[in-house]
């Protein structure tokens, strides 16, 4: 549980998880941002911020502002929060229409996503989404989401 909190508040075990080992993998320059070390830009460890258990604590990488987790914060800060959080809808009544939904998803879904389907293939995908009734769950949908922002005004 110590490691634990380590890896979410001290920025050595944060940078260690991101970068490598400081002084071996990585280096903070001058205008203190992480950055490879002259000679050795294929390090044995480098990974990503984002898969750290908290990006905040970890140093930006070089071609970032040195303030960049400040502006991420302050623009966190500052988002909406959405009137939507909390709501979940119980799909029962529509369990049939998912299962169609999510076999024409699985058919057609990796041809479409990669930009490989042609016309033909999709109007055949929205024939089977509209034959699944897509519909009825979309109505679901939206009378569960009315009734519970009736319930939480």
């Amino acid at each position: 549980v110590t490691f634990l909190e380590m890896m979410f508040k001290d920025s050595r075990i944060a940078n260690l998880m991101a970068w490598g080992i400081e002084g071996r993998d990585y280096e903070i320059n001058a205008d203190g941002v992480a950055c490879y070390i002259e000679g050795n830009e294929t390090p044995a460890y480098h990974s990503a911020d984002f898969l750290t258990a908290n990006a905040f604590a970890v140093t930006p990488w070089d071609g970032s502002d040195p303030d960049l987790r400040d502006q991420q914060r302050e623009y966190m800060e500052a988002s909406p929060i959405s009137r939507y959080l909390g709501f979940a809808c119980d799909t029962t009544d529509v369990t049939n229409e998912i299962t169609a939904m999510t076999n024409a998803v699985s058919e057609y879904g990796p041809q479409i996503n990669s930009g490989m389907a042609d016309e033909t293939a999709f109007n055949d995908f929205l024939a089977k989404m509209e034959a699944g009734n897509v519909q009825a769950i979309i109505d679901h949908y939206q009378t569960n989401l009315d009734s519970w922002e009736a319930s939480n005004q």
